[in-house]
């Protein structure tokens, strides 16, 4: 897999960061992290809409500069309430 720059993270190639090249997103996407490692490539993005501030981490496969599989998990700071029994494993993330 090559490798490149995408948001101003090391290591992550624009191929396998589809947002990026969408010419009209529907709403701003902010890259936040991108992390690449052979065929692997995670990546963090915010996504406001509609007052709600939206996160996103996203596992790319990527074979031959292609994305052959993708799984995504969204959640919105404040949304999803860790159990108290997490509560010492945790730091809550505020919403910017």
């Amino acid at each position: 897999m090559r490798r490149g720059v995408w948001g101003g993270a090391p290591g992550a190639s624009g191929a396998a960061c589809p947002r990026a090249a969408d010419p009209a997103p529907p709403h701003p996407t902010r890259p936040r992290k991108a992390l690449a490692d052979g065929d692997l490539v995670v990546t963090e993005v915010e996504m406001p809409q509609d007052h709600v501030l939206y996160r996103a981490v996203s596992l790319w496969t990527v074979r031959d500069g292609e994305i052959v599989g993708a799984r995504e998990y969204w959640t919105s700071p404040g949304q999803d309430p860790a159990p108290r029994w997490r509560a010492g494993y945790v730091e809550p993330l505020a919403a910017d």
